[in-house]
């Protein structure tokens, strides 16, 4: 009977561990996702003034 119950409170803990990382890493993967679209919409925005620079001094 103790087996038993150490290896049904092994298996708890373990489901537990494992949602824990499932959590941290939907979590990473979330912030991953949001930092990559912030990064690509800051370069286009870097891209869209130096164009308009460029049309700037063409226009001089």
């Amino acid at each position: 009977m103790q087996v038993v119950c150490s290896i049904f409170a092994i298996t708890e803990l373990s489901s537990s561990f494992s949602q824990v990382i499932a959590g941290s890493s939907a979590q990473l993967t979330a912030i991953l996702f949001l930092s990559t679209i912030l990064f690509v919409a800051r370069s286009q925005l870097v891209t869209n003034h130096m164009l308009n620079q460029l049309q700037d001094r063409q226009n001089f």
